[in-house]
């Protein structure tokens, strides 16, 4: 059983980590529950919890920096990091993404998605670090990855290239063989871009760590797996409630989303003090920092709280000020998602035909965006998400 905390592969009747001493649980990947390391079926639910070591690692791997790098390019990282800051490289940026992966996860169990996308995530990985590339972001079901910085290459470009192409080869047959199990279209695409750079600072574990466990809590909550989405929270609050004060980076940048996705988390819960507590505290650090897409997002919050509680009127003024930001701003996703809440606003002051406007108006940024994109499979796949298509369809219904 593979180690959450250290990636340590442990006996499988283990119940803790004989590396590190953590408690060994297999977490349920279709509602949360974690159950005894020797376990088969979750006690909760009753779905499977055998996996292969290979799907086992790569989730373990996914959520901790310091142990998806390889020691030997961590060590080289760590020799560079103090000297390369504003130092002028060619470097190359990989970008690699499975297509369509909204459209597929309405057709499988949550459990299976997330094993896939895990699995395919750990493959790609392993591909970048052969390369001696590092990963630096991970968004849902995708990856960007460096060649050239921080590790210096000559032969960047060449190697960001085979790890492209060594990508399509292994995730190509992983494909065809999750398609003959499943029955689904599984497809994956990559991007690269060379060019000259100025070098800045390298991120800490703690600030990749956060990013790609705020990103994954995200995602756990439109999947509707609250519990899973929770714990990642938790654990990012701890990071930034330890980070030293002179950390800005984790007192500003990440605090604002945790406080957000906590929010917004806390709203379905229907914890509206919460709620409004997360709002005031985004707000307060977005403000601070001027980060404008962050006021529109904390005001929107509030205002949404606001709305749960039945402050109708103090809602309605700060989601008219969230949009006023929006608009600013210029961010399509704030745009729509502000005009979106005004129409929920409108609706519970029975104001169906001023409702069905802010509806339309947030369609038609939807749609906006829509046009612009050039590939028809990320365009469709913007266009069947949960959260559009129910915009789409209130439009619809109150036109």
């Amino acid at each position: 059983m593979i180690c959450s905390n250290c990636s340590y592969e442990n006996d499988n009747t283990a119940r803790f980590c004989s590396n590190c001493g953590t408690e060994l649980r297999r977490i349920c990947q279709n509602c949360g529950t974690f159950n005894e390391p020797t376990a088969n079926f979750c006690s909760n639910c009753g779905f499977a919890l055998e996996q292969s070591n290979t799907i086992q690692k790569s989730s373990a791997l996914a959520l901790r920096p310091s142990a998806y790098t390889p020691k030997h390019l961590a060590e080289k990282i760590l020799r560079e990091r103090k000297t390369i800051s504003g130092e002028r490289r060619t470097v190359t940026v990989l970008f690699f993404d499975e297509v369509g992966s909204t459209a597929i996860g309405e057709q499988l169990d949550p459990g299976d998605l997330y094993t896939i996308t895990q699995a395919a995530l750990g493959q790609m990985m392993d591909t970048v670090h052969l390369y001696e590339g590092t990963v630096t972001q991970f968004r849902g079901d995708a990856i960007m990855a460096l060649f050239g910085a921080p590790i210096a290459n000559e032969d960047a470009a060449r190697r960001g290239v085979g790890a492209a192409l060594e990508m399509q080869r292994a995730l190509g047959a992983f494909a065809d063989e999750i398609g003959q199990q499943l029955g689904i279209d599984l497809r994956f695409r990559v991007g690269l871009n060379t060019g000259r750079v100025v070098v800045g600072n390298i991120a800490t574990d703690l600030e990749v760590e956060s990013n790609a466990r705020l990103n994954l809590a995200d995602n756990l909550m439109a999947l509707d797996r609250l519990q899973e989405a929770q714990e990642q929270l938790q654990i990012v609050g701890r990071i930034i409630q330890d980070s030293r004060a002179g950390e800005d980076i984790m007192q500003w940048r990440y605090a604002q989303h945790y406080y957000h996705s906590y929010g917004e988390l806390n709203l379905v819960h229907g914890d509206v003090e919460k709620a409004l507590a997360n709002a005031e505290a985004c707000l307060a650090l977005a403000e601070e920092s001027n980060s404008r897409k962050n006021i529109v997002k904390g005001r929107r919050l509030r205002g949404q709280a606001l709305m749960a509680s039945g402050q109708l009127a103090e809602a309605d003024e700060e989601l008219a000020l969230a949009l006023d930001m929006a608009q600013k701003v210029g961010n399509p996703t704030q745009l729509w998602q502000t005009h979106a809440a005004m129409g929920d606003l409108k609706m519970l002051w029975g104001q169906g035909e001023e409702a069905g406007r802010s509806y339309q108006q947030a369609a038609g940024v939807i749609q906006q965006v829509a046009d612009k994109l050039s590939d028809p499979e990320l365009r469709e796949t913007l266009l069947t998400s949960t959260a559009v298509r129910k915009v789409v369809d209130k439009s619809r219904r109150d036109s």
